[in-house]
């Protein structure tokens, strides 16, 4: 499903939402039997596009950061520098080798102060 498609859809769930919709029909239905104010169905109608503003405002920014997440694995996934599945092994294996070396020169440093200073914790 393409983005634009499936932000389409989650927006028309927030802004169509079927139990808001159910309750200002019911108003609407109280207002003609005289159960319910016009001033009552405007106020439920506010609170109504209210609500529909609350989850568009916490829905909006998740969608961005989703997509801007998504974005950043497919920008990596395709990177032409990365030809196939080899090249990247082999970079791996070289900062593996990287780290080796570091750890190497970490234990002989700690070996010379452990001689110097006696046992270390």
């Amino acid at each position: 499903m393409s983005a634009v498609k499936y932000l389409n859809e989650m927006l028309e769930k927030l802004v169509f939402d079927k139990g808001d919709l159910k309750r200002l029909k019911t108003s609407i239905d109280h207002v003609v039997t005289g159960q319910v104010t016009t001033k009552q169905l405007r106020e439920q109608i506010i609170e109504s596009r209210s609500k529909i503003i609350e989850r568009l405002i916490e829905y909006i920014p998740f969608y961005i950061k989703q997509w801007a997440i998504g974005n950043s694995i497919n920008e990596f996934t395709n990177n032409p520098t990365i030809d196939s599945n080899s090249e990247l092994e082999e970079k791996l294996n070289e900062k593996d080798k990287f780290l080796e070396e570091i750890g190497l020169r970490i234990k002989k440093i700690h070996e010379k102060l452990k001689q110097k200073f006696g046992a270390i914790a």
